[in-house]
């Protein structure tokens, strides 16, 4: 959401011709929050393939050998 917001304030800010400076520190702020978006998305995907392996290679064999019991 601050990533549209300020995607918003900044084509404000050009169609008004503001500051050269304020503009690029908005610029400045928005790759910034595009980087960390970018690796909470690697992050969380990490996460989700080792959760998918944990299953198969551990949980998927308990249960496997638990209905055979």
């Amino acid at each position: 959401m601050l990533h549209q917001k300020k995607c918003k304030q900044l084509r404000r800010m050009k169609q008004k011709d503001a500051d050269a400076q304020k503009i690029d520190s908005v610029q400045t702020f928005i790759g910034i929050l595009s980087t960390k978006m970018k690796i909470s998305i690697q992050v969380v995907d990490k996460i989700s393939i080792t959760i998918s392996k944990l299953r198969e290679e551990e949980l998927w064999p308990l249960i496997y050998r638990f209905i055979l019991t």
